[in-house]
């Protein structure tokens, strides 16, 4: 989603906070345990972004245009 370690962050406390939210919320009108209901939601979210990413999404592309887009892609320890 993100080659930015400062926008990775924001994007993980993001949908952190906004899985956790929605956990509850959603444990609360189902009647089960919320700490299942959110870890299945990020679990949902984790799966959906690894199959939907763009640029290293595993339906993004064939196979061989993933690994030349990865091996193109500037090293996350460079400058920014």
């Amino acid at each position: 989603m993100t080659l930015r370690f400062s926008r990775m962050v924001v994007t993980a406390v993001t949908f952190g906070a906004l899985t956790a939210i929605g956990g509850l919320y959603l444990s609360f009108w189902l009647d089960a345990p919320s700490g299942a209901t959110i870890v299945l939601l990020q679990t949902g979210l984790f799966i959906a972004v690894l199959l939907l990413n763009r640029r290293t999404g595993l339906l993004a592309r064939r196979p061989e245009e993933a690994a030349e887009t990865a091996a193109a892609l500037p090293d996350a320890a460079g400058p920014a």
